[in-house]
C-alpha cells in the first residue's frame, strides 16, 4: 500500500495536521491507518548550525547524506552547502538531533549544533512573516533566524528592546524575523547576536532557502 501524504490547513498559522490515504489502482481510498506500534513517516529538515563557513567545520553534503541515511533517515536529500538535510523518520526532532549532533562528532571529529524542524513548520513559519517580499527595495532581502526552543520571556523582553536605524526584526515563537537592507554580512542583527540575546542556540537562513526546501520536502 502506498501513502499519500496529504496537509490539512484551516488556513491559520498554526501547524497543519497530516491525513494519510492509501492509493490503489484507482486513486485515493479510505484513510490508512498505522499499524499497532508503528508511526507514520513526518517529513523534517535538520538545519546544522556554522559549518563550511572560511574553511573551518567542513562537511562534504555526499557524507552527511550518507551519514543521514546510516541513521535510519530515510528518502535523505541535502540542499546547499550550509547543510540543510530534508528526510522522512517516524522519530521525534530532539532524538533526530541529539542522533546527528552525536554521529556528526563521530565522524567528523567537532561538535555541530543542529536544530530540526518539520517541513510543516516550516511551511507555517514562512505564511507568518511580517515583511511584504512583493515590497522590498532592490537590495533588501529576509531572512529567518531559527531558534533550537522558545526564548524565554526577559530574553524577549530584552530582544524587544533593541532598535535599529536600518534593519527590522520581528520575533514569532521559535523564529526572528529579519528584513536586511545592506545585506546580511553588515547587519546588528546577525545569528551570534541573536543568540546571545535570547540564550539559545540558532541558525539563519533567507526566505528563499526556506521556501525551497519546503519545495523539497513536499514533492520530493
Amino acid at each position: 500500500m502506498l501513502l499519500d501524504i496529504s496537509i490539512i490547513t484551516d488556513g491559520s498559522h498554526r501547524s497543519p495536521r497530516y491525513r494519510a490515504v492509501s492509493v490503489g489502482a484507482d486513486g485515493p481510498g479510505r484513510i490508512a491507518r498505522p499499524r499497532k506500534g508503528r508511526r507514520l513517516l513526518k517529513t523534517y529538515v535538520a538545519l546544522l548550525r556554522g559549518i563550511n563557513v572560511s574553511g573551518k567545520k567542513i562537511v562534504p553534503m555526499s557524507e552527511l547524506k550518507r551519514m543521514s541515511a546510516g541513521l535510519g533517515l530515510t528518502d535523505v536529500v541535502t540542499y546547499l552547502n550550509s547543510g540543510n538535510v530534508i528526510f522522512r523518520s517516524a522519530k521525534n526532532a530532539g532524538d533526530i538531533e541529539r542522533s546527528l549532533e552525536i554521529e556528526i562528532a563521530k565522524v567528523f571529529a567537532f561538535e555541530v549544533k543542529v536544530i530540526v524542524f518539520s517541513i510543516s513548520q516550516i511551511g507555517s513559519i514562512l505564511a507568518g512573516c511580517p515583511f511584504d517580499e512583493g515590497k522590498l527595495g532592490k537590495k533588501e532581502k529576509i531572512y529567518v533566524t531559527l531558534l533550537s526552543k522558545l526564548p524565554d520571556r526577559d530574553s524577549v523582553s530584552r530582544m524587544n528592546g533593541i532598535a535599529d536605524q536600518i534593519d527590522e526584526w520581528a520575533i514569532s515563537g521559535r523564529a526572528v524575523y529579519l528584513l536586511i537592507r545592506k545585506g546580511y554580512a553588515k547587519t546588528l542583527f546577525n545569528n551570534s547576536f541573536i543568540e546571545r540575546t535570547l540564550s539559545v542556540v540558532a541558525t539563519t537562513r533567507n526566505a528563499n532557502t526556506l521556501r525551497k526546501i519546503v519545495e523539497i520536502g513536499t514533492f520530493k
